[in-house]
């Protein structure tokens, strides 16, 4: 135990995330034990999620804490159950949520180096068998660690039952969330029935079976990790020959990474990955949106962007005369009294000025006087993939298309002069 508080060195900012529990009230004790070895600053934290009558009560009791022991407390008030409903979350998955933002935002503020929850072997038990349930990969079944960012973990390696021995003989006083014990919430229907049973018909020292294997698991994980470092899970776009080459295992560990980064791994699960993964392997274009994420296979790269977004997004390149860089070449504009170049349009029918964008929901072309049409039909029609029409240019004005470059010019009614002329010369690819 003294090795997971050795972590802490002189001058380090601890925040200490308190509810008044007896495993946040261990937690502290032991901190202000430590605090004596070694000089460092050591501030409380205390959100009020206003759900239980006794929500009051316990804000008090830790106030009195803070006075005791002289800290610097922030006590924050969240109206969670109004919040859940605006958030169309659950009331534990919102109030995880808003207290984690009152905590990022008092890191920034304040400085903090960690912040110390008091998580215990019991807990990471329980993850154990949630992300089992979930089915995880080997991160979700190595448990929590003691250092994660700046969440911080000193009792890890603590029983329940030693924490609340050890508040025992300390004589340290805490408060009781009763609603730990209402086994309507999952977490608790885990911690109250499930695990005793299996400790009761399997093993008594379940426990540390799978307190060994979350150790294991944990350093294959760290293994496959140092492998994948050459694979930059903030990329925007990778190549797929090297995607094809890896393990299905490697590779779902890097999708993982990615949509980690993104903050998109929430319920996405082994099937999903696994039909990217099938998608790489057997074609050469194609889509999937995992979460809030597209990945985009087109010929020789994937690219990963939002589920909204397009490839580019070139919506302010205003087009000046003589050589423009465009996505996929140059466009030269020139003025001319005579029709000439790829694209000759009137300067009349111009409406405010030239531009290159990405496409829009609702585009449409003209393709004569009496004949316009969506662009999405005309890619469709053209079999265009649907990862590439966001890379295809667009000429246009204020108001209408006149070209898609590489692709179909618009139909442009009495070509008069002067005219705005137009060469468009392709990258060699």
């Amino acid at each position: 135990m003294q090795k997971e508080f050795s972590m802490i060195q002189p001058g380090d900012k601890v925040l200490v995330a308190f509810s008044g529990g007896v495993d946040s009230v261990v937690l502290l004790d032991k901190l202000l034990e430590h605090k004596q070895l070694v000089d460092f600053t050591l501030d409380l934290f205390h959100l009020n999620h206003g759900i239980r009558q006794e929500s009051l009560a316990e804000e008090d009791f830790v106030i009195d804490i803070a006075k005791k022991h002289k800290l610097v407390i922030h006590l924050k008030r969240s109206d969670v159950p109004a919040e859940s409903q605006r958030r169309k979350l659950g009331l534990e998955e919102t109030a995880r949520a808003v207290r984690y933002e009152w905590i990022e935002q008092l890191i920034e503020q304040e400085g903090y180096d960690y912040v110390a929850f008091g998580h215990h072997q019991d807990d990471n038990i329980e993850t154990f068998f949630l992300n089992l349930f979930r089915g995880s990969g080997t991160r979700g079944l190595s448990g929590m660690p003691v250092k994660e960012g700046y969440k911080y973990r000193p009792l890890l390696a603590m029983t329940k039952e030693e924490i609340i021995r050890y508040a025992s003989d300390k004589q340290l006083t805490h408060v009781q969330d009763m609603t730990n014990f209402d086994t309507r919430y999952k977490r608790n229907l885990r911690r109250q029935e499930v695990i005793p049973y299996l400790k009761q018909v399997i093993d008594p020292n379940l426990n540390d079976h799978i307190v060994t294997t979350m150790k294991l698991l944990a350093q294959d994980d760290a293994y496959f990790e140092q492998v994948l470092q050459k694979h930059d899970a903030t990329a925007r776009e990778f190549d797929s020959a090297l995607l094809r080459e890896l393990s299905p295992a490697l590779f779902g560990r890097l999708i993982r990474n990615i949509l980690r980064h993104r903050g998109d791994l929430k319920d996405i699960g082994a099937t999903q990955i696994e039909l990217l993964y099938r998608l790489i392997q057997q074609s050469d274009s194609g889509e999937l949106v995992l979460g809030d994420t597209r990945f985009s296979l087109e010929q020789t790269k994937v690219f990963v962007r939002d589920k909204d977004e397009p490839l580019i997004d070139i919506e302010t390149m205003e087009l000046n005369e003589g050589i423009n860089q465009v996505p996929g070449g140059t466009l030269e504009l020139f003025y001319s009294e005579e029709a000439s170049g790829d694209l000759a349009i009137p300067s009349h029918l111009i409406k405010g000025k030239l531009r290159i964008r990405s496409r829009r929901a609702g585009d449409r072309i003209s393709l004569s006087p009496t004949v316009t049409k969506y662009l999405k039909n005309y890619f469709i029609d053209e079999k265009i993939s649907r990862s590439m029409r966001d890379r295809i240019p667009l000429l246009t004005d204020d108001q209408q298309i006149f070209w898609i470059l590489g692709y179909r010019k618009a139909y442009i009614p009495k070509k008069t002069a002067p005219f705005i002329c137009l060469r468009f010369t392709m990258h060699d690819n």
